[in-house]
């Protein structure tokens, strides 16, 4: 065989061998040899997990855990290492948590503590009530109220069980699992609007009302409170606690404890056998701290230095688990591909940053203060310089399994570049850039889409994530160590391709600022539960009012968006029809999993009404107005309690109001439903859990006028939903109308784009101000 001249085999090794992009194989393999033959990732998800987990936001282990980081960032050699700060909260660490049941029986149960809860000061021995918060389905305004009418005076000194019994479904398939071939080329087709959501089990829903709930609890007097933890076979999550906010006060002591340890004891309550429990929760609160850290550190590039090229995890974890994998394993991943290009030095002509963010389960807030204060406000408003000098982010958060490929979130113009790119990595198992976004969740990702950046999550294979997020199984023991290798790999040689690419990556065109024309007041505090903020835009026409107002909640398959996504065609619409308008965000699963976004939507209605003077709103005249999953929200919300909230009118814009229909006919769920609803096979409690959350289950006389608008090509809603749901309506003499966009799809974002679709908005003020006796 001939040989090449060693000069021409050097540089063929960077021709476009691929297509369009210049492939540096001999990096490549200077990349996989080091992270498959000298890797130090497990080492970093050791020390993150094993050490310094669990990583709470504002807790001394995540401050542990950010010294170790930067220790070792210097170490390497990299540069620019420092923590940017922002405004957090309370700090609260707990460090035990010991739940006895002492009679009839001695018992040890599996517990984890309530984030920012105090502790017990020690054991505390006592009677058990079984006194089940109100909450979940029970959405009626006045049932706190009945609560404390029931129980007040009778719950001084007690350990009370505040959860219904937790529904455990039977496990009938894998807990892990890789993608197949068939499941890649599903997500290689092009996208369908709207998302899905992860799997994320309720325990018995106490959101409603829970601030007034604690304080009753406080002047009652109670020792202790003992919720039922979501998860399942030892499995346990954590959700119900106190406030990060150091103005709000604390709540008693709480505890969760295993579902299945927590039937038990509900059961024996219900049999009227007495319980006596021990509880000692010992935890410790730091009023004084009021920030928290991003650790930022930097490999400097070269002719292009003042480009920058972008990749990131969130450091932080839940306070129930180690967060081996959420977002351990990202983080280590993260870090380990820094170290890599470093220790390679391999030369760049962009710089490389890395990011590893605070405050990600608490709503993405350390990586939205960074890209507010480095690249601008979200919408393409008051954009700073660094925007355009971004190329790309890549975030890495749904645990340590092998990268399959990137969600691209509709950037059509990135994906021939990725395909190149992940040429020759196929044989590492990489082969997806599919323009779909991500249908399990949100991530810091999302803050840099938001401000029209490209922002990409990595897609990876699942393995037990699901199984295990957010609970005290969250364990380094999970980690594959072959898979965390891989994931380092290919991050490592993405960040080289994308840092010496001739041309900054394509981006979708910049958004333009959201009712760019109207004055809006913005970022409107209206609720906080569980000490996270929930945020709402505000727009009030000139004049002396009162005005009729619609409140408006955005889609995003439940699980992303905000107040300022989907939902813009409004605007202009509404403020040109006279309308006041308030755009909400509400909790997003798969943290806060259904009935949570209900209670927000519910609460963001009380405070309008509670503020109408403020804002001009005329209270008799409020109409509910959401698209997709938020058509659902207000569809639900109409049906549940409309008329008990002072709702006028309600629209959803091709909302599924009929959960259980759509797998009857097809004899399979979504997986969007199955995510939502913790649902894995279509047995009874599947179809209780989708009746229960189906608006139709609720129509009634007494709901307020519904307009339903839907396209009737919507492929992911079927149409049929709005008119079965507008038939039983009449048939109990409620009042509904649907409009039928012909040949629209799911989502009036492709609507705008074809003007003989047009016709929703006039017919959406028109009826409105019809059915709320505009003149």
């Amino acid at each position: 065989m001939k040989r090449l001249p060693f000069l021409f085999l050097c540089a063929a090794l960077a021709l476009p061998l691929f297509g369009g992009e210049k492939i540096d194989l001999e990096a490549v393999h200077r990349i996989r040899n080091e992270a498959f033959e000298n890797s130090k990732v497990m080492d970093h998800a050791f020390y993150l997990s094993e050490l310094y987990g669990p990583r709470l936001t504002g807790s001394p282990n995540y401050q542990a855990a950010g010294d170790w980081a930067v220790k070792r960032l210097n170490e390497w050699g990299l540069e620019s290492v420092h923590r940017e700060t922002w405004p957090f909260g309370r700090g609260w660490q707990a460090s035990r948590c010991v739940v006895q049941m002492v009679a009839p029986q001695g018992v040890t149960m599996i517990g984890v503590a309530g984030p920012w809860t105090p502790g017990t000061n020690g054991p505390v021995k006592s009677e058990a009530v079984y006194a089940p918060m109100p909450g979940g389905f029970d959405s009626a305004t006045d049932a706190a109220d009945r609560y404390i009418e029931k129980h007040k005076g009778k719950l001084k000194g007690k350990i009370v069980l505040v959860s219904q019994p937790a529904e455990i479904a039977q496990e009938t398939r894998p807990i892990s699992r890789r993608w197949t071939d068939e499941d890649l080329a599903a997500e290689l087709k092009a996208p369908e609007p709207g998302a899905g959501g992860r799997p994320s089990r309720g325990g018995g829903g106490f959101r409603s009302q829970t601030q007034k709930l604690m304080q009753f609890y406080k002047d009652e007097g109670v020792a202790a409170l003992v919720a039922a933890g979501r998860g399942q076979g030892g499995t346990l999550l954590s959700f119900l606690g106190g406030s990060r906010d150091v103005k709000e006060p604390l709540p008693p002591p709480i505890a969760a404890v295993a579902a299945e340890h927590y039937n038990r004891m509900a059961r024996l309550a219900q049999h009227g056998i007495p319980l006596q429990l021990e509880v000692d929760v010992e935890a410790k609160l730091v009023d004084q701290t009021v920030e928290s850290f991003n650790v930022l550190a930097e490999i400097p590039g070269g002719r292009k230095r003042d480009e920058v090229v972008m990749i990131g995890a969130h450091l932080d974890s839940t306070s129930a688990a180690t967060g081996a994998a959420d977002d351990g394993a990202g983080s280590a991943i993260m870090m380990e591909a820094m170290r890599i290009l470093k220790a390679l030095d391999l030369k760049m002509d962009r710089t490389v940053r890395l990011a590893l963010w605070g405050g990600e389960e608490q709503g993405l807030l350390g990586s939205r203060e960074y890209v507010k204060q480095h690249f601008g406000d979200s919408g393409g408003a008051e954009l700073k310089p660094e925007h355009a000098k971004l190329s790309l982010y890549l975030n890495v958060d749904y645990g340590g399994g092998k990268i399959r490929g990137i969600y691209l979130n509709g950037n059509d113009m990135a994906k021939p570049v990725f395909d190149d790119w992940f040429a020759p990595l196929r044989d590492l198992g990489v082969s997806v850039a599919t323009t779909r976004r991500l249908p399990m969740g949100g991530s810091d990702h999302m803050s840099f889409e938001a401000a029209g950046l490209p922002g990409f999550m990595m897609f990876q294979d699942p393995l037990d994530y699901f199984a295990r997020v957010h609970s005290n199984m969250d364990a380094y023991d999970r980690l594959q160590p072959a898979d965390m290798k891989q994931a380092a790999a290919v991050i490592a040689t993405l960040v080289y391709h994308a840092a010496n690419r001739e041309e900054l990556l394509p981006r979708k065109p910049q958004p333009k600022p959201a009712a760019s024309s109207l004055k809006l007041k913005t970022d409107i505090e209206f609720a906080k539960p569980g000490g996270e903020s929930l945020t709402l835009d505000a727009y009030v026409p000139e004049g002396a009012g009162p005005f009729p107002t619609a409140i408006i909640v955005h889609g995003g398959g439940f699980t992303r968006g905000d107040k300022q996504t989907f939902v813009p065609p409004l605007f202009e619409p509404l403020a040109k029809g006279g309308f006041a308008w308030f755009s909400i965000n509400y909790r997003l699963a798969p943290k806060h999993p259904f009935p949570a976004a209900v209670e927000d939507v519910e609460s963001a209605v009380r405070w309008v009404r509670a503020h109408a003077k403020d804002y001009k709103v005329d209270p008799r005249r409020i109409a509910l107005v959401g698209e997709s999953a938020g058509g659902h929200l207000v569809s639900y919300v109409g049906a549940r309690s409309g008329r008990k909230l002072g709702l006028a009118a309600v629209v959803p814009f091709y909302g599924p109001h009929d959960l259980e229909a759509r797998a009857r006919a097809t004899q399979q769920a979504s997986e969007n439903i199955k995510s939502f609803l913790a649902i894995t096979d279509l047995n009874d409690a599947a179809w209780r859990k989708m009746r229960a959350a189906s608006p139709i289950t609720y129509v009634k006389k007494e709901m307020p006028p519904y307009l339903l608008i839907h396209g009737t090509k919507d492929e992911l809603v079927p149409f049929e939903q709005s008119p079965a749901m507008c038939d039983k309506m009449k048939r109990v003499g409620a009042r509904c109308e649907v409009f039928a966009v012909e040949g629209g799809g799911h989502g009036m974002g492709g609507w705008e784009k074809n003007p003989a679709l047009q016709a929703y908005k006039k017919k959406l003020v028109d009826w409105l101000r019809r059915t709320l006796g505009v003149e």
